[in-house]
């Protein structure tokens, strides 16, 4: 009996140690049959310790003037942050300067390449892919980070995006950005940071061969919430744009709760850029009415 059950003990083992074999045999055959794959050590990528580095800089989107960083690849009408069904699908691809400081001229780490389209029909809302590229002498150059994420860039505060991958010193990264608006230009691409209370539409011409003088026809043309909702206030008269100080126009007119209205707008320049025309302008509007 006892020799019986060792025999069969014996039989039992062979068949285990056959199938173990077929399984390897199979791995075998199967690793064969992908020549283009192997297994690897980190030590074998000469992979590190993994750490957390913070990198801080500043982003630098020019779409217009003389040294133009962002260029739109499928323009869609004039660039109107307030109309973002009418931007939607816009694509555009950069090289964006990275920069030590706020100003441009400071000194230069790298550059962001890549590109950004509008995706949502109801908010100025980027897709945005791209490298941060670093050139500056030292431990990271030669050296990328690559995002891909969402950014609204009209929301108030920090934004993130996430860090999906990255090369030299930076390879197998994982991570994010914070984003936080410095400073924005609703046409080059510096739109003041305040409450819309309506929109300036009309005309003007430059009316003198000798200075910079505009005959301008515009109306003030209120939101429509609150007491002006939906009413304007109609100017007529000679800007001299360039010159110091307050200028005056007559105000000849108006609708809604400023019907019959009359008065003066003064006018002074806030900011003015000589390259691209971007004007911003206060306005001290002072009108009779009923």
């Amino acid at each position: 009996m006892a020799k019986m059950l060792l025999k069969q003990y014996s039989l039992f083992s062979v068949l285990i140690t056959l199938f173990l074999l077929s399984i390897l045999l199979s791995e075998a055959r199967l690793m064969s049959s992908h020549p283009f794959s192997a297994k690897l050590s980190a030590k074998a990528m000469a992979l590190k310790n993994e750490k957390l580095t913070h990198l801080h800089f500043y982003y630098h989107n020019l779409l217009a003037g003389p040294n133009v960083t962002a260029l739109p690849l499928n323009p869609k009408g004039p660039l109107d942050f307030n109309d973002p069904a009418g931007l939607f699908g816009r694509l555009t691809m950069v090289d964006n300067p990275l920069t030590l400081d706020p100003e441009l001229n400071s000194t230069t780490v790298g550059s962001a390449q890549g590109l950004y389209g509008v995706a949502s029909r109801s908010e100025v809302a980027f897709v945005q892919l791209f490298n941060f590229v670093f050139t500056a002498d030292g431990e990271y150059r030669g050296s990328t980070v690559t995002v891909l994420g969402h950014n609204s860039i009209f929301a108030d505060g920090t934004r993130e995006m996430p860090v999906v991958g990255g090369t030299g010193v930076f390879g197998f990264a994982r991570g994010k950005v914070y984003f936080k608006t410095y400073s924005f230009d609703a046409i080059t691409g510096k739109q003041l940071n305040s409450t819309t209370v309506g929109r300036a539409q009309g005309l003007y011409g430059v009316a003198s061969r000798t200075d910079a003088t505009f005959m301008e026809l515009f109306n003030f043309v209120f939101k429509p919430d609150g007491e002006y909702r939906g009413s304007t206030v109609t100017v007529l008269g000679r800007n001299h744009i360039l010159a110091a100080g307050i200028r005056e126009m007559p105000v000849v007119g108006g609708t809604g709760v400023f019907g019959f209205a009359r008065g003066k707008v003064h006018v002074k320049t806030h900011s003015f850029n000589t390259t691209t025309g971007n004007t911003v302008v206060k306005c001290d509007v002072y009108v009779f009415h009923y």
